[in-house]
C-alpha cells in the first residue's frame, strides 16, 4: 500500500531535480551553494533516468493490483514450465518402470498404489522423489494432481490432466507419457 505513495513521490522528486539540473541556476547543493554546468547536467540526466524508473515501478504496482499481468508472460511462462516438468516426470517414471522390468523380468502392476509400491521396493530413493505423493500411493504431476494409469493391450502408460485439470481422454491439453510394453517372459 505504501508503494502507491512512495514510488510516485520519488518519481516527482527525481523529475524536479532533473529540471533544476538543466536550468541556469543549477541544482541546489546546500542553501547557499549550487551545482551548475556539466556536473549539474550529468546529475540531471541521472535524476531523469531515476524518475523514469520510479514511474515504471508505480505503473507496475497499479497494473499488478488491477489483476493484469504487467509483463504479459506470467501465466504463459508458468504453464509452459509446468508442462515441461510434467513431461520430464512422465519420462522419469517410464524409465524407472522399464529398468525394473528388465531387472526383475516382471510386468508392472495395473493399479497406481501397487505400481508405486512395486517401484519403491525395487528402486532405492524412488519414494523420496518430489512427484511421489505424501501418502506414497500416488504419483503427481507438476500441478500436484494425481497421474492417471492407462492400461492398453499389453502396455501401461501414465497421463496428466494437463493445465486445465480436466481429463479429456488423452486429448485437449492432457499430457500422456510413453506406453511401456509388458515383457511377459520368464527369466533366462
Amino acid at each position: 500500500m505504501i508503494g502507491y505513495i512512495v514510488w510516485p513521490a520519488l518519481a516527482v522528486g527525481c523529475f524536479a531535480l532533473a529540471v533544476k539540473g538543466f536550468s541556469k541556476k543549477g541544482m541546489p547543493l546546500t542553501r547557499k551553494k549550487r551545482i551548475t554546468g556539466v556536473r549539474a547536467a550529468v546529475i540531471g540526466v541521472f535524476c531523469l533516468l531515476l524518475g523514469l524508473a520510479c514511474s515504471g515501478m508505480a505503473l507496475f504496482l497499479v497494473l499488478d493490483a488491477a489483476g493484469s499481468d504487467p509483463l504479459g508472460v506470467d501465466r504463459g511462462l508458468s504453464e509452459a514450465v509446468d508442462k515441461s516438468r510434467t513431461v520430464v516426470i512422465l519420462s522419469d517414471i517410464s524409465c524407472e518402470i522399464v529398468e525394473v522390468q528388465l531387472e526383475t523380468y516382471t510386468d508392472p502392476p495395473s493399479e497406481m498404489a501397487a505400481l508405486v509400491g512395486w517401484l519403491g521396493s525395487r528402486r532405492p530413493g524412488f519414494l523420496d522423489k518430489p512427484f511421489v505423493g505424501k501418502d506414497a500411493g500416488t504419483l503427481r504431476d507438476a500441478w500436484g494432481r494425481e497421474f492417471r494409469l492407462i492400461l492398453g493391450e499389453g502396455s501401461v502408460a501414465l497421463a496428466s490432466c494437463g493445465p486445465n485439470g480436466t481429463w479429456e481422454q488423452g486429448g485437449g491439453d492432457d499430457i500422456v507419457g510413453s506406453a511401456v510394453k509388458f515383457i511377459s517372459h520368464e527369466k533366462p
